[in-house]
């Protein structure tokens, strides 16, 4: 075990040092641990579930790395507490909550938000599919959540070995084109937000409703698993302008958690 910055008595025996208990749970083995303040590292070692280490009180980042992964946690240490690591994982995809929240634009263009929320008490470490309608040119904008790589397999996006902390949520944005003016989604249980910036000739299990959005009125179209829409294209109106920057503030309000760790070695 190895102190940096100070001795080992100045470490232990700090006036008003504030007692920091670990937990790993899920986990029965010792893991690397680094403690940094502004000033840099103040302790690195190993520790093991119950270890107790004196801290002056102040802001530090722990740094735990175990299971070829670093779970990192971001304190204010100003008294006796206990600081728990979760090193469970899990591939079931039983107790994550899905919401795809989607814009179609004239011509067919589609922009989502994918809100993928993890409710159970282990991480998430494993594929995830996500059925898609006929489209082409489908793209990955943007993530806050970790995964090695995807692709499309038959009607599916997979993203695979997805990580998503417990308790923890994040974002996935894509774009694509729709084949046709129809869009048929083959889903389970996943929530749907449907804002359509052209007009819809008709639809099956979604529900209608009016939402007010940025001083703007906006139709918004909900539902539950698989749905069917019939969109009508024709020039875009100017007025629609107005209501997309609206509604692409609602995709900024979500919560965006990358995941609990940091794992700098995944991607070469």
């Amino acid at each position: 075990m190895r102190y940096a910055g100070f001795s080992i008595l100045i470490l232990l025996f700090v006036a008003n040092a504030a007692d920091v208990t670990f937990i790993l749970k899920n986990y029965d083995n010792y893991a690397e641990l680094k403690i940094f303040n502004a000033s840099g590292v103040v302790f690195e070692g190993k520790v093991g579930s119950g270890d107790i280490l004196k801290l002056n009180p102040g802001f530090y980042r722990f740094e735990l790395s175990a299971l070829n992964k670093t779970f990192v946690k971001e304190v204010n240490v100003s008294s006796d507490q206990v600081l728990e690591f979760n090193l469970g994982f899990t591939n079931s995809t039983e107790f994550l909550g899905i919401t795809i929240h989607s814009i179609v634009f004239q011509g067919g263009y589609v922009e989502e938000v994918i809100l993928i929320s993890n409710n159970g008490d282990l991480n998430f470490d494993g594929n995830l599919a996500i059925s898609l309608p006929e489209i082409s040119n489908i793209q990955i904008l943007s993530s806050s959540l970790d995964f090695l790589e995807s692709f499309v397999s038959g009607d599916k996006l997979i993203f695979e070995s997805l990580l998503i902390a417990e308790k923890s949520n994040g974002t996935i944005r894509i774009a694509y084109t729709l084949k046709d003016n129809t869009m048929k989604r083959e889903l389970r249980n996943e929530r749907v937000i449907l804002i359509p910036l052209v007009e819809i000739e008709d639809f099956k299990n979604l529900e209608k409703e009016y939402r007010e959005i940025g001083g703007q009125k906006v139709i918004v179209y909900q539902g539950n698993g698989s749905f069917w829409v019939k969109f009508k294209f024709s020039s875009f109106p100017f007025a629609y302008v107005a209501i997309f920057l609206a509604s692409s503030a609602v995709f900024l309000v979500f919560f965006t958690n990358r995941g609990g760790w940091d794992e700098k070695d995944r991607r070469s």
